[in-house]
């Protein structure tokens, strides 16, 4: 026996090819036993016909589906025959398996562990002559081979590969882990306690496309999950969220709704994403229902395979995601398609949810601490009513920070129509400072036109603060970056920074053009009349309040130009490429780009003054095709806007220093606060302060110039600051004032033909007037107007 299982090529070297070698040899006896015996006199007579016939005899080889091993022909009664054969038919399979696989980073065991989901189903092996049966192939779930020699596993592998479907098992392609940051984790203490009640069930809109139905396998839908029994019987109420994993990224915050027909990821979950899946959003069309029925416009939609594990057991299923610009204590909602899917059984009584497998029946029990909202179910819920205040919405995840306000009144359809038309035009907003590439030239450039002969001035150093010269060189550095400004050498004209502190805090850089401005003629291109331009906006009711990004700095200085408008900082002198705030002319320069963009707009859907614009219609069903046109035509001139300081569908916002509303317009609280906050003046300067403030309130106080005149006279004969006297007259003038900016009415508009009514009022200092017009039998004003008597203005003068 052993001379035979050597052979002419020794032992072999394996063990199991040794044991496997004499287990052939065995049978091949037990099998020639009763052909020996009847051939051993004819043997030699009988060789041709046996040649013949050893074609069809069983050591003739197997005839397998991946690879045909080859028997020789030899003598049958050779017994080293089956053994060589046995060693031939290895040798081709062992080519066969060594063929150019394309190199993933898991073995096919893992990949059939891991992502089954991309895997058809194996097809029943046909033979299992010469195969080993003491081998398991879970692909097959047959004997014969193991999982990581399966060459149909291979082939499905690499099927899957060529789809796309498994390419993050390439080398390069594998990522960790992620964990995703729940929305409120930082709180003090280990418990996180929640106030607000909220309601998660979502209903998909008409025409939302369903996914198809995927029949189960019967295997797993025979499966009965059975929940463990508790003591006294299960009495939980919370909520049912588990943990659980989408593609790489793991979340402890999976909220399982048996009511949401909608698969949600909300937005502080997918603002964590890697870009690449964000790249990977999908359009939707339809809009999706909350409880209250009130309908949401997702941003978009995107698919992940979602893997859930209860430590021994998991199944993974591709789940098509809602992304919704809503926040949430929960990462993701789990709908019932999804649990479908899985056929997941919930019970909250317990505590827990179970799902058949491959392996077995899951149970995952919920996550407990998180859900410690004071235990007690509130008497009286008051539900906060959401047309009371605008919508703050986020526009483009990759900026959160930045949103746009849409209005409170705006329907349903509307606003969701809306955010869909915002999401569709995202290139017409500016996120960075980066994304201005400017006005064309040939539309529109900024000249200096420096009259000649006039010599370039070179202003001396000053010094800032240490803080000052910080926030310079970061913004400084900003503005090179966006290739707003650049590097200058060899410079004509050199100017100096000047930091002026902001309202809200930190610093802003202005530059001090007043030498190079003194070379430049004024361009006498009239700019537009303010009260006409706020009269004009009191008819319209829905109003689209638009604010373009950086405004001078979206149009290019002449080239000739740049050079002069240089200035010096601790780093170097830099002069801007666009123009800058500060520049003569550099507001006629601007207002007439917008006047000739918008020729034939203006006053009808449109109003303009300098940078602001203000989209305004009558009916709420044209104000889209309003935004669409004023767009276009931003558009083809290349503007960008400010999506902080845009607001869509408002009916009250400020424009040009007003309150403009559906009603009319009235003052601007913030004036009328700086005026009732200001003490009593005590120097000229502070005096001078007060007078400009009321200055700006005229057109709302009626008979102002009487009632301001004690006050006023104060600054009759004051040629010296020291030489101003607050008197108790003007006291008691300053404290009636206060009183009456309490009561200022709201003004409207006149419309044409229509009557007008002027009421007059005179007294011994002056006289005033009131522009009243009567509408359904109630009086509103229009504008107010005073004067000094001729007598006063000669003792003030």
């Amino acid at each position: 026996m052993v001379m035979t299982i050597s052979g002419k090529e020794g032992l072999p070297k394996k063990w199991e090819d040794v044991m496997a070698a004499v287990k052939t040899y065995a049978q091949m006896q037990r099998s020639l036993e009763p052909h020996l015996a009847k051939a051993q006199p004819q043997a030699e007579t009988s060789h041709q016909g046996s040649k013949r016939n050893n074609k069809r005899n069983r050591y003739s080889g197997n005839r397998d589906s991946v690879s045909k091993p080859y028997f020789p022909r030899t003598n049958p009664f050779d017994p080293r025959a089956p053994i060589n054969a046995q060693r031939d038919n290895r040798a081709s399979k062992k080519e066969s398996w060594d063929r150019n696989w394309t190199e993933i980073t898991r073995s096919p065991s893992e990949v059939l562990l891991t992502d089954a989901q991309f895997l058809r189903p194996a097809q029943p092996m046909k033979s299992k002559n010469n195969q080993d049966l003491t081998l398991y192939c879970e692909y097959h779930k047959d004997s014969g081979h193991t999982t990581n020699n399966c060459i149909s596993l291979r082939l499905e592998i690499e099927r899957a590969l060529k789809e796309g479907k498994l390419q993050h098992l390439l080398p390069g392609g594998q990522k960790p882990t992620k964990r995703i940051t729940p929305h409120n984790e930082g709180t003090s203490s280990g418990k996180r306690t929640m106030h607000v009640a909220s309601t998660h069930m979502i209903n998909g809109g008409k025409g939302r496309p369903r996914k198809a139905a995927r029949r189960p396998d019967n295997d797993l839908k025979d499966e009965q999950v059975v929940f463990p029994k508790v003591r006294g019987g299960p009495r939980d109420r919370r909520a049912v969220f588990i943990t659980g994993q989408l593609a790489h990224y793991c979340t402890e915050r999976i909220f399982i709704d048996p009511g949401s027909t909608s698969d949600i990821i909300y937005e502080q979950c997918f603002n964590q994403f890697d870009q690449e899946d964000k790249d990977r959003l999908q359009a939707v069309d339809y809009l999706l229902a909350e409880f209250a029925g009130e309908t949401v416009f997702p941003l978009d939609q995107i698919t992940f395979p979602v893997r859930l594990t209860s430590g021994r057991h998991t199944r993974t299923e591709e789940v098509n995601f809602m992304v919704l610009p809503h926040t949430s204590r929960y990462d993701v909602l789990l709908g019932r398609e999804t649990q479908g899917d899985f056929n997941m059984i919930t019970s909250v009584p317990h505590s827990v949810v179970g799902f058949p497998t491959e392996t077995g029946v899951a149970i995952i029990y919920a996550r407990g601490e998180v859900m410690t909202s004071d235990e007690l179910r509130p008497t009286k819920v008051t539900r906060p009513t959401p047309r009371d205040q605008p919508e703050k919405w986020v526009l483009n995840a990759r900026y959160p920070e930045q949103k746009v306000t849409l209005g409170h009144a705006l329907s349903p359809t509307t606003k969701a129509h809306l955010k869909q038309f915002l999401f569709r035009n995202q290139d017409i907003f500016a996120w960075t400072p980066a994304d201005m590439t400017g006005v064309p030239r040939e539309i529109a450039q900024h000249c200096l036109n420096t009259m000649p002969g006039i010599k370039p001035v070179i202003q001396g150093q000053r010094h800032l603060g240490s803080a000052k010269n910080q926030a310079m060189h970061e913004q400084v550095q900003e503005l090179l970056s966006a290739g707003i400004m650049r590097e200058v050498k060899y410079q004509t004209w050199l100017s100096n920074p000047v930091m002026v502190e902001k309202p809200s805090g930190g610093w802003r850089m202005c530059v001090d053009y007043k030498d190079l401005n003194k070379a430049c003629p004024k361009d006498c291109y009239a700019l537009p009349e303010i009260d006409e331009k706020v009269d004009n906006l009191a008819p319209f009711r829905w109003k689209c309040f638009l604010d373009c990004y950086k405004g001078y700095h979206q149009v290019h200085m002449a080239i000739e130009d740049e050079d002069k408008t240089a200035f010096r900082t601790p780093t170097g002198n830099y002069c801007y490429t666009k123009m800058s705030f500060g520049l003569r002319n550099a507001g006629a320069t601007y207002q007439k780009l917008m006047n000739d963009s918008f020729r034939g707009q203006i006053s009808k859907s449109v109003e303009i003054y300098m940078d602001d614009l203000v989209v305004m219609s009558m009916e709420e069903d044209t104000m889209l095709t309003d935004i669409e046109r004023t767009f276009q035509t931003l558009r083809s001139v290349n503007i960008k806007l400010n999506p902080g300081k845009c607001s869509f569908g408002m009916e009250e916002g400020k424009f040009l220093g007003f309150i403009v509303t559906k009603d009319g317009f009235k003052v601007n609280p913030e004036k009328l606060q700086a005026i009732e906050r200001m003490p009593s003046p005590s120097t000229m300067k502070e005096m001078q302060r007060l007078a400009s403030r009321l200055a700006a309130l005229n057109r709302f106080l009626a008979n102002h110039a009487a009632k301001s005149y004690p006050f006023i006279k104060t600054l009759r004969n004051c040629l010296k600051k020291e030489q101003f006297q607050w008197t108790a007259e003007a006291e008691s003038a300053f404290r009636e004032m206060k009183e009456c900016l309490i009561q200022l009415s709201t003004l409207t508009a006149p419309r044409k033909s229509e009557p007008l009514i002027l009421y007059l009022s005179a007294a011994d200092n002056a006289v005033g007037a009131v522009l009243i017009v009567e509408r359904e039998g109630v009086q509103k004003p229009i504008t107010t107007s005073a004067r000094c008597s001729t007598t006063q203005k000669q003792d003030i003068q």
